[in-house]
């Protein structure tokens, strides 16, 4: 798990890759597993902490690059 961790910890949005959800949601579920391996008891609780985290990573969405804009006002021939 921790080594998942350092993969997601790796993943960086500064050029803007990913959807600002996808990636919030992303950070959020690296601090709820750096947490839980403070606190894994079983087998199970880290089988569970592991598919959050892998789910969080596989639900990064890439951006499309377009800023939503109003352009409704732009003149149309």
């Amino acid at each position: 798990m921790e080594k998942l961790i350092e993969t997601a910890k790796a993943i960086s949005n500064e050029d803007g890759k990913y959807t600002s959800d996808s990636f919030v949601a992303l950070q959020e579920a690296i601090k709820v597993a750096e947490s839980a391996l403070e606190t894994i008891e079983t087998e199970e609780d880290l089988a569970a902490a592991i598919a959050a985290l892998q789910s969080a990573l596989d639900g990064l969405e890439e951006s499309s690059g377009e800023e939503p804009t109003n352009q409704s006002w732009i003149y149309q021939n």
